[in-house]
C-alpha cells in the first residue's frame, strides 16, 4: 500500500531529527534511549532554589552557553568609544579584589557562591535604581563571603571606595580543581572512575568544555553589568580576550592572540589563557583563567583542555619572559581591564590586607 506523500514526509523528517523521549526534538541522529549514561558521578552544582535561574534564559537576554568554536563571535575587538557624560568621565567604576596575595589559594565553591551572590547583588543594584541597600541587606553575600579567606575584609573596604557596591573583578588561585561547563562531555576527562576520587571535578553553569585550575594559574572573575558596557556577549568575549592579549603584551609577551574559530588567547598553536562565561540578565559571571606558571604535567595532562586534542596549553613562564611574578601579572590585568572596558579601577583588600 502506498504511503501519502504528507506522511511519508513526516517519517523522513523524524528521522533525520530525532525524538528523545521527554526531551523534544534534538538534530542528529539520536542513540536508542536517548542521553547515555555518564562514566561516573561528577559532583553536582550546589545550588539552592534561588539560583536555579541561573540556568534559564531570561527576556532579552542571549544565549548564556558559550562553546569554545562559535560560529558568530566576531574576529576582532571593538573598542567601546565612550563618550564622556554629562556629569563626569561617563566611565563606570569596577572593584578590584585580590585574593591571591602571597599565593593564597581560595576553594573554587567558595568563590562560586560568592559570585553568585555577587551576580545577585548587581542585578538588585540596577532595580533599585542605585540603592545599595535593597534586598536583603547584604546578608546572604556577608554568608557567601565569610567563606572565602579575605572576601568579608575586602567587600566592607571596597564599598567604602565604590559605594554602592557594583561591579567587581574578583582575581583568585585555586587549588587543583577540574571544572565542567554545561554542556561538557566526560569523554575529555582522562582518568577512571577510580581515580576521580581523588580529583574535584564540578559541573558548573558556564559555557565551554572541562578545564583545569591550580596554583599558578589566575583566574579573573568579573561580575559586570554589560549594559554599562555593551549588551553583546560576542563582544564580551572577545573583550576578555583583549584584556589578556593587552597583558601579556605588557609583560613582554608580544605574539600573544586569538585563531580563527576558537577562543581564548594563543600564542602560535598553544593556549595560555581559557575562558568560559556566564550571563543573567546581562551580569556576568566566571570568567578567564590565565597560565601564568602552573605545573603544565599535573594537571592539564588528565584532560582534553576545552575539548581540544590537536592544540597544546602553554604558560607565560614559557614564553620568552620568564617567571613573571604573580603580583606583575594582576597589575598588569587590571591595567588592560581600565583600559579595555575603559573603566576606572577601585582597589579593595585581600586576605593579608593589601
Amino acid at each position: 500500500m502506498a504511503v501519502p506523500w504528507r506522511l511519508g514526509l513526516l517519517m523522513a523528517v523524524v528521522g533525520m531529527v530525532g525524538i528523545v523521549p521527554g526531551r523534544g526534538l534534538r538534530l542528529g541522529m539520536v542513540a536508542e534511549g536517548g542521553r547515555p549514561k555518564p562514566r561516573f558521578k561528577v559532583r553536582p552544582e550546589k545550588q539552592n532554589k534561588k539560583h536555579c535561574t541561573m540556568h534559564h534564559l531570561h527576556p532579552g537576554d542571549p544565549h548564556p552557553f558559550l562553546t569554545h568554536s562559535h560560529p558568530q563571535i566576531p574576529a576582532a575587538f571593538e573598542p567601546l568609544a565612550r563618550q564622556p557624560g554629562a556629569g563626569g568621565s561617563g566611565r563606570p567604576t569596577v572593584l578590584a579584589l585580590d585574593f591571591a596575595c602571597g599565593g593564597a589559594l581560595s576553594d573554587y565553591d567558595a568563590v562560586w557562591a560568592l559570585q553568585r551572590e555577587l551576580v545577585l547583588r548587581r542585578l538588585d543594584l540596577r532595580r533599585s535604581d542605585g540603592d545599595a541597600g535593597a534586598g536583603d541587606g547584604g546578608a546572604a553575600l556577608r554568608a557567601a563571603a565569610a567563606s572565602v579567606s579575605g572576601a568579608a575584609e575586602a567587600l566592607a573596604m571596597g564599598a567604602s571606595s565604590a559605594a554602592p557596591l557594583g561591579d567587581c573583578l574578583l582575581l583568585v588561585e585555586h587549588p587543583s580543581t577540574y571544572t565542567l561547563g554545561t554542556g561538557s562531555t566526560e569523554d575529555n576527562l582522562n582518568f577512571s572512575s577510580e581515580e576521580a576520587e581523588a580529583h574535584r571535578v564540578v559541573r558548573t553553569e558556564r559555557g565551554g568544555e572541562v578545564t583545569w585550575h591550580g596554583p599558578g594559574q589566575l583566574v579573573v572573575y568579573p561580575i559586570l553589568d554589560l549594559n554599562e558596557y555593551r549588551c553583546d556577549l560576542h563582544w564580551y568575549v572577545r573583550a576578555l580576550e583583549e584584556l589578556v592579549i593587552r597583558a601579556l603584551g605588557r609583560l613582554g609577551v608580544a605574539d600573544a592572540g586569538r585563531i580563527d574559530g576558537l577562543t581564548g588567547v594563543w600564542v602560535d598553536d598553544a593556549k595560555v589563557a581559557a575562558i568560559g562565561v556566564k550571563v543573567k540578565s546581562w551580569v556576568t559571571m566566571h570568567g578567564v583563567a590565565i597560565n601564568v606558571d602552573v605545573d603544565l604535567g599535573n594537571g592539564f595532562n588528565r584532560i582534553v583542555p576545552c575539548g581540544i586534542g590537536d592544540r597544546p596549553v602553554t604558560r607565560v613562564a614559557d614564553l620568552g619572559v620568564g617567571a613573571v611574578p604573580m603580583e606583575e601579572v594582576k597589575a598588569a590585568i587590571l591595567e588592560a581591564f581600565a583600559g579595555v572596558f575603559e573603566a576606572d579601577i577601585a582597589h579593595g583588600a585581600g586576605p593579608e590586607g593589601s
